[in-house]
């Protein structure tokens, strides 16, 4: 009895995906908090340039101070 056997001439795909390296990931995660935490900002104050927050005896402001120059 005879067995035909095909073999396909180029590389079959892995349907597997790889890992993220470590590295990447703790980037990553970085930038998905600083994103939701300016969002976040911009959301409840409705402006990124001044932030007050107010604790007890304890006062945080952060203002960010800019000029548009017209050249």
């Amino acid at each position: 009895m005879l067995h035909n056997i095909r073999l396909a001439s180029y590389l079959i795909k892995s349907k597997e995906r790889k890992a993220m390296k470590p590295q990447k990931i703790v980037i990553f995660s970085l930038i998905v908090i600083c994103v939701t935490l300016l969002l976040f900002t911009w959301i409840t104050r409705g402006s990124l340039c001044k932030l007050h927050i107010k604790r007890g005896n304890t006062e945080v402001a952060a203002i960010m101070a800019y000029e548009s120059s017209d050249r």
